[in-house]
């Protein structure tokens, strides 16, 4: 036989529900998260504006007669459609960040409107 739902009193006030909605809903934990991937996304597309540098050495041995082979290489890439391609990948990325900063204020009123309800 299942037993009578007695109400009980919440000894919280509505500012303590309200932060630890923010803490613990997971609709906004999720929400944050993706805040922060696009704050990194945002600051890869901006290293795109600098040039790519990398550095390599070898080592070749050979036979008798001739001495061993030493190779140092150094290459770069130069980022040289930095106003079309960069620019809009920044732009890109900017707006990303934004609409995710905008879902999360979204669906934080929400949390808030449905503690409130409650």
């Amino acid at each position: 036989k299942i037993e009578d739902i007695k109400k009980q009193e919440l000894h919280f006030s509505i500012d303590e529900l309200l932060s630890e909605s923010k803490n613990n809903y997971p609709l906004l934990l999720g929400q944050k998260a993706l805040i922060e991937k696009n704050e990194h996304g945002l600051k890869l597309a901006k290293k795109e504006y600098y040039p790519d540098y990398s550095v390599e050495g070898g080592y070749g041995l050979r036979a008798k007669p001739m001495d061993p082979m030493y190779m140092f290489q150094v290459m770069t890439s130069l980022p040289v459609y930095f106003r079309s391609k960069q620019r809009n990948q920044v732009i890109e990325a900017n707006a990303s960040l934004q609409a995710a900063n905008e879902n999360y204020n979204a669906t934080l009123v929400e949390a808030e409107k449905k503690v409130k309800e409650l």
